[in-house]
């Protein structure tokens, strides 16, 4: 039954983007040039990022656990979230995303991530899950500032005034 925390993931990361523009995937696998602590931040979601789609795997959900309909919520919630994401993302794929949930979040997908991953800690109770969430949400944040410089290099002042009017999470 865990399984079923990990399909819809890889169905909305690999499929929609594919389905709605090759672009869409190739885009979402582009890391920009990275500085310093950026470096480091890459090779901390390199591990942590299979661990946290994979490892519930080798876990159960905890159905008498009084986390579920907590840790459900928040999985769904990021579900949707990661899949509006996409969708925008992927239909905007020639351009800078600033439309559907990009008009209130700069990083949709990456919060749609988390929200999974949190949601799956709570549903599988594991602390250890809970806390790789947090340091792979920690390594994602200097990721972005990578991807923000490189967005506002490309894309100027269409981007600054995005920047200014949109919020990096919410």
């Amino acid at each position: 039954m865990v399984f079923l925390l990990i399909i819809p993931l890889l169905i909305l990361r690999y499929g929609m983007p594919i389905f709605f523009s090759g672009k869409g995937l190739s885009g979402l696998d582009y890391f920009p040039p990275r500085a310093g602590r950026e470096r480091i931040a890459l090779n901390v979601y390199f591990i942590t990022n299979p661990f946290l789609i994979f490892s519930p795997l080798f876990s159960r959900i905890m159905v008498g656990m009084p986390w579920i309909v907590l840790g459900s919520s928040i999985y769904l919630l990021g579900i949707c979230v990661l899949g509006v994401g996409l969708f925008c993302f992927s239909a905007a794929a020639i351009g800078l995303a600033q439309t559907g949930i990009y008009r209130f979040s700069r990083n949709p997908i990456y919060m749609g991530y988390f929200l999974i991953f949190i949601g799956s800690s709570l549903l599988i109770g594991s602390w250890f899950h809970l806390a790789m969430t947090f340091i792979y949400q920690s390594a994602e944040h200097f990721l972005i500032q990578s991807e923000e410089r490189w967005c506002a290099n490309f894309y100027g002042q269409q981007y600054l005034e995005y920047q200014k009017k949109v919020h990096c999470y919410i």
